[in-house]
């Protein structure tokens, strides 16, 4: 997630420059787990909107943040 995070950074600006808002995502797998850190470092390279969830790794079904990230990142500026 780090070298993933520091690339962001690096073009985050340039996103900025056109307009284009950053949307973020974080998910963990199991309802024992917690995914404060991952919104926490998607804050801290400018994600302007997160959308989160506890769902299973195997599939994209059932992950209804993800399905809203989706629609978002589509939607036209």
């Amino acid at each position: 997630m780090a070298l993933h995070i520091s690339l962001f950074r690096f073009q985050k600006s340039r996103l900025q420059n056109w307009g284009i808002a950053v949307n973020g995502y974080a998910r963990v797998s199991s309802n024992t787990q917690d995914h404060a850190a991952q919104v926490e470092a998607l804050k801290a390279a400018g994600c302007e909107r997160i959308f989160s969830e506890k769902a299973s790794g195997k599939s994209t079904n059932g992950r209804p943040e993800f399905a809203k990230l989706i629609r978002a990142s589509q939607a036209p500026a």
